[in-house]
């Protein structure tokens, strides 16, 4: 209903309400209003139910029906566009570098995107005066390259037919530890080590170094690291660290004994905390270990082609489960990624002495 069609009905409400404005009111309910907050549900609920089919017809080995429920990939098929909706939010809950920012696009095709470094040093000038360049600013172009994430999940034959709600289960399973291991590939990947692609760690510009160990030093090193960066990103980056080591932080209390810290808000300075898993924790930090991370993250970019896809597997051996003995199949869903830094100044990253 637009709005000249609202006004309509109000003025007639301030008019009386007979019986002619209550049939109004009643269609306009009908066929405008309500179907704008069903439509929604009815298209996640149509989309799950044809996830399952597409499980099914998978499970089975049914390839006319997958074909004639979705398009195929690689020995598997497409999940529906809406589940695969459903796993981007929820990985925009779950995710903490794309809580904390990371822009994420769709790619066709791998491709080229621009890294900036130095810094704009733009003037303002009177009028009609000669404008004069005084940037330093430098683009280079670096390959965009997707990588495969695969997850693979096992169960039973009998699962699938039994139990309720697994379509719905398997969306939020897959969601959660492709965003783990998303943040892990964004902070800690390094190609020297055979991963797919640098991360924060490798390509950050500034690193503010500890005169010792973490345990060596004070709640004042947070406030270094950050002003290692650029002073934009003061105001507008995120701190990344193992939970121990901000537990450490925490622990620091002012002159009249009272946490410096509000216990109940993971900030410092105005800026989000997120605890990780995988940086170092309290007693694996000594030896140049990169132990808090600081920065602006939507200079992180994540770029996704297509959605995810699904496979059946029906012979492997899954850590110690061997399918075909015991009646078992596994769901191997794959997606294609990648991640780079466009401003690796905007980052700033705190080591331990050597």
């Amino acid at each position: 209903m637009d709005e000249k069609r609202a006004q309509e009905l109000i003025e007639k409400i301030k008019q009386g309400v007979t019986e002619e404005v209550k049939k109004e009111i009643e269609k306009e309910l009908k066929e405008n209003i309500i179907p704008q907050f069903t439509k929604g549900v009815d298209n996640k609920k149509k989309a799950s139910e044809t996830f399952r089919d597409i499980i099914k017809a998978l499970w089975n080995n049914d390839w006319g029906q997958v074909k004639s429920l979705t398009e195929t990939d690689e020995g598997g098929a497409f999940i529906p566009t809406e589940v695969s909706k459903e796993v981007a939010r929820l990985m925009g809950q779950v995710g903490l570098v794309r809580k904390a920012g990371a822009r994420v696009f769709s790619l066709n095709n791998p491709t080229k995107v621009p890294v900036f470094s130095g810094a704009t040093l733009g003037s303002f000038t009177t009028e009609g005066s000669t404008l004069t360049a005084v940037s330093d600013t430098l683009f280079s172009e670096v390959d965009f390259k997707l990588h495969k994430y695969i997850s693979i999940i096992p169960m039973s034959v009998e699962l699938l037919e039994d139990a309720p709600g697994l379509v719905d289960l398997l969306t939020v399973l897959v969601a959660e530890d492709l965003a783990a291991r998303e943040d892990y590939a964004c902070l800690m990947f390094d190609t020297a080590s055979g991963d797919p692609w640098d991360g924060i760690i490798k390509v950050a510009d500034n690193v503010y170094t500890l005169t010792g160990d973490i345990t060596d030093g004070t709640w004042e090193d947070l406030i270094k690291v950050r002003d290692a960066a650029p002073y934009q990103v003061k105001y507008s980056g995120a701190y990344f660290m193992h939970p121990s080591v901000w537990s450490f932080y925490q622990s620091f209390k002012d002159s009249t004994n009272r946490p410096i810290f509000n216990l109940e808000k993971n900030t410092f300075a105005g800026r989000p905390v997120y605890e990780v898993p995988f940086l170092p924790a309290i007693g694996s930090t000594s030896g140049n270990k990169a132990v808090v991370v600081y920065g602006d993250f939507k200079y992180l970019w994540i770029g996704e082609k297509g959605g995810l896809s699904l496979e059946v597997m029906r012979e492997a051996t899954i850590g110690s489960t061997k399918l075909g003995e015991k009646d078992f199949r596994a769901l191997k869903f794959r997606k294609r990624e990648g991640a780079v830094v466009v401003k690796t100044d905007a980052f700033a990253v705190m080591k331990t002495a050597a």
